[in-house]
């Protein structure tokens, strides 16, 4: 019986010193991740502000190895499902961090990642270091992707690469956000699937309508009110 205790007493302690030391790694290297919002419109751009701090107290050399990538996002939705990236072998150039320093990287997950189902996302950031042979994470922080409202649409043709004509799709949209609508301008290929630029004009006031004019080549022309007077 006391040989058990002695064994059970043994494991308990074992767990308790990895968990300790895994603890404790995890504390070398700090990764925090922010939006500048919560509310997005699909395809606009999604930056996310991450900041590697290095609490080791010696230089970190951060670079690809044969089989990790130093720098990357685990994306998931609410309902559990991984978001793969579009292109998980993008070039990343290594970056040093000394002692005490921090890091700091705004990345566009847009083109990176296929957001493009309407929900809210999971997002993390996570750092390989090679020194430790292991990942840091940040804490997961929510996104939402929607969509806004269309206040006028126009199809219009462009000169294509080839010469020959090519039509594009230009929309204006307004989105509510917690304490302001802002307007948003898309531009879209909808033959091809593609969506060329959505972007945000400033904002926007629900009861004026905003006067929209295309010159000789088909470029857009916005004029709007920002302020009641």
């Amino acid at each position: 019986m006391i040989a058990r205790f002695r064994s059970i007493f043994t494991l308990v302690a074992g767990v308790l010193l990895f968990a300790a030391a895994a603890e404790q790694a995890a504390a070398q290297v700090r990764v925090d991740i922010s939006f500048k919002r919560k509310l997005y419109v699909m395809y606009e751009p999604l930056i996310a502000t991450v900041t590697i701090n290095n609490l080791s107290g010696r230089p970190l050399l951060l670079e690809n190895s044969d089989h990790h990538r130093w720098f990357g996002f685990n994306i998931e939705t609410a309902e559990g499902r991984i978001v793969p990236p579009i292109n998980p072998d993008y070039a990343l150039a290594p970056a040093a961090v000394g002692p005490g320093e921090k890091l700091t990287r705004a990345v566009n997950l847009t083109p990176l990642f296929p957001l493009h189902d309407f929900g809210l996302y999971r997002v993390k950031a996570t750092v390989y270091v090679e020194s430790f042979g292991r990942y840091f994470s940040s804490p997961p922080l929510a996104v939402e992707i929607t969509d806004g409202r269309v206040i006028w649409q126009e199809v219009v043709g462009v000169p294509g690469a080839d010469g020959k004509p090519e039509l594009r799709t230009v929309t204006l949209l307004s989105h509510k956000l917690s304490r302001s609508t802002r307007l948003y301008v898309r531009i879209e290929d909808r033959e091809r699937g593609r969506v060329y630029a959505t972007h945000q004009l400033g904002q926007f006031l629900t009861f004026g309508r905003p006067e929209v004019m295309l010159d000789v080549d088909n470029q857009i022309h916005i004029l709007q009110n920002t302020l009641p007077k």
